[in-house]
């Protein structure tokens, strides 16, 4: 497994990677981390199809066990993903999941293909939460049509956000205010005035304003 960060709010996927796998025809191990900082979300397979226990992933613990189809075994590359692990970030800014395999509830062992034993070892991981800083970023598409645009921005902590839209001579035409979790966020921006009516083409600005941030970009309907 390998060190990420990841904003609050966001999904982070954990793949995990094998290393030495050759002749096995089984394993069964404990994955575990924080549930304060990370909430489960699903196991995605890749390269393997095992079988996953659910019950203690509230107390930040997923078992799996995996047996060669066939009752033969395999070897697999340096680096193969045998199965993936999407989670939420939920913990706060600043926090840190280790990620860890042990035999914490199901007991972490592997065998050959002769049903040797082998002991399964764990280069650990975390996850570290952090959240970006202030941004705005230009929008997408641009220049765009009467189909819209998307204005996209990030906030490091909760508060309040202003975008405010002005035509070419400074006038305002559409403002979005609401207050937003840290992280990164979307809105979508029709091309209309806030009555609802179309703006004809030509330059706009758009302002963003967070906390003490302030950051203006030009946007183009053709």
């Amino acid at each position: 497994m390998e060190d990420q960060e990841a904003a609050p709010g966001k999904e982070v996927i954990l793949p995990v990677s094998v290393k030495d796998f050759n002749d096995v025809s089984g394993y069964q191990f404990t994955l575990n981390w924080d549930p304060k900082v990370l909430e489960f979300v699903r196991v995605e397979h890749a390269g393997l199809e095992g079988a996953y226990g659910t019950h203690s992933v509230g107390k930040g613990k997923l078992t799996t066990v995996w047996a060669e189809p066939n009752g033969r075994s395999l070897s697999l590359e340096d680096g193969t993903q045998v199965f993936n692990v999407r989670f939420r970030v939920i913990g706060e800014n600043g926090t840190v999941s280790k990620m860890e395999i042990n035999s914490s509830l199901t007991r972490g062992v592997a065998y050959t293909g002769s049903l040797e034993q082998l002991s399964v070892k764990s280069e650990s991981a975390q996850v570290k939460v952090k959240a970006p800083g202030y941004a705005l970023y230009q929008n997408y598409p641009n220049p765009f049509s009467q189909n819209g645009t998307s204005i996209r921005f990030s906030i490091p902590q909760q508060e309040e956000v202003s975008i405010s839209i002005y035509n070419s001579v400074g006038q305002l035409v559409r403002t979005y205010k609401t207050t937003y979790a840290a992280g990164e966020h979307e809105l979508s921006w029709d091309g209309k005035y806030s009555q609802g009516h179309q703006l004809g083409k030509g330059t706009y600005f758009y302002r963003m304003e967070a906390g003490r941030f302030r950051e203006v970009k030009r946007a183009l309907i053709l």
